[in-house]
C-alpha cells in the first residue's frame, strides 16, 4: 500500500513538473494556465494523500476543499483573460511588428551590401593604378641597375681579393717549405746515421761513427772523429751549508 501511495504521488509531481516545462516558454500566460491545471488536480490530491493517511473528511470539509479549488481556479482565470486582453486578435497581427523589422533590416543590408562592394571597388581601381605595367618595368629596371652597379664594384674587388690571398699563399708555401728538416736551408745540414734516423745533438755522435751530412743541394757522407767539442756532464749544484753553533768564544746575535 505504501508503495502504490508513493508511486502515484511521484506520478501526479511527474505530470505538473512536465506540465510547467511545457508552459515555461509561453510566459505569464503558460504559466497562469499551468497555475489552473495545478488548482484543479490539488482537491484530489489533497484527499488522496489525507486518505492514504487514515484522515477521513466530512462533507463540510469536502465542500470547503472544491470550494477553495474552484475559487482559486476562478481567479486564476480572471487573471489569465486580462493578460490575454493585450494580445493581438488575430495571429497575423503578433508577426506584423517582427515581419516589419525584418524587413526595415533587409533593405537596410541591401544597400550596406552595395556600399561595401562601391568602396571595395574603389580600392581596387587605385590598387591597380598603382601596378600598371609601366610602374612594375620601372621598378625592375631599378632593380637590374642596381644589380649591374653592384655586379661592377664587386669583379674587380673580388680580383685583388684573389691576388692578395695568392700571394699569401706563395709566402706561406715557402716558409713552409723552409722550416721542413728534410730540406735544409742554405748554410745548414741535417745530420743522419747511416740507417737515415736524424741525430739532433753531439752527445748522440760516438767516435768514429759514420754519419750523413744532407744539404740544400746534395748530401755527403762523413765520419766523426775525436770527442771535442762534447759538453762535459753537468754536476748538481752542491747544497749550501747548514749554519751550525758558534765557535767558543764568539757571541750570538740572536
Amino acid at each position: 500500500e505504501t508503495l502504490a501511495t508513493s508511486a502515484i504521488a511521484l506520478a501526479a509531481l511527474v505530470i505538473l513538473g512536465w506540465g510547467f516545462y511545457r508552459a515555461r516558454p509561453f510566459g505569464q500566460l503558460g504559466i497562469l494556465a499551468w497555475l489552473q491545471s495545478v488548482a484543479l488536480m490539488l482537491p484530489w490530491l489533497a484527499f488522496f494523500v489525507l486518505f492514504a493517511a487514515g484522515i477521513y473528511l466530512n462533507l463540510a470539509g469536502i465542500l470547503l476543499v472544491l470550494a477553495l479549488s474552484t475559487g482559486l481556479y476562478i481567479l486564476l482565470g480572471n487573471r489569465l483573460r486580462a493578460a490575454a486582453r493585450g494580445l493581438p486578435a488575430r495571429p497575423e497581427d503578433v508577426l506584423a511588428l517582427p515581419q516589419q523589422r525584418l524587413d526595415h533590416a533587409g533593405s537596410r543590408l541591401g544597400s550596406a551590401l552595395q556600399r561595401n562592394v562601391s568602396g571595395h571597388e574603389r580600392r581596387f581601381a587605385a590598387v591597380s593604378a598603382r601596378l600598371s605595367e609601366g610602374l612594375l618595368k620601372r621598378v625592375i629596371e631599378r632593380r637590374h641597375d642596381r644589380l649591374t652597379a653592384f655586379a661592377d664594384r664587386f669583379e674587380p674587388a673580388m680580383g685583388r681579393r684573389l691576388d692578395h690571398d695568392r700571394v699569401r699563399l706563395a709566402a706561406l708555401s715557402r716558409a713552409l717549405a723552409g722550416l721542413n728538416p728534410k730540406t735544409p736551408k742554405p748554410g745548414f745540414a741535417r745530420v743522419e746515421s747511416e740507417d737515415g734516423t736524424m741525430i739532433a745533438t753531439a752527445a748522440a755522435l760516438q767516435p768514429g761513427q759514420a754519419v750523413r751530412l744532407t744539404f740544400a743541394d746534395g748530401s755527403r757522407g762523413a765520419r766523426i772523429e775525436g770527442n771535442e767539442g762534447v759538453p762535459p756532464p753537468r754536476k748538481a749544484p752542491a747544497s749550501a751549508p747548514r749554519p751550525g753553533s758558534p765557535p767558543p768564544g764568539q757571541g750570538d746575535l740572536f
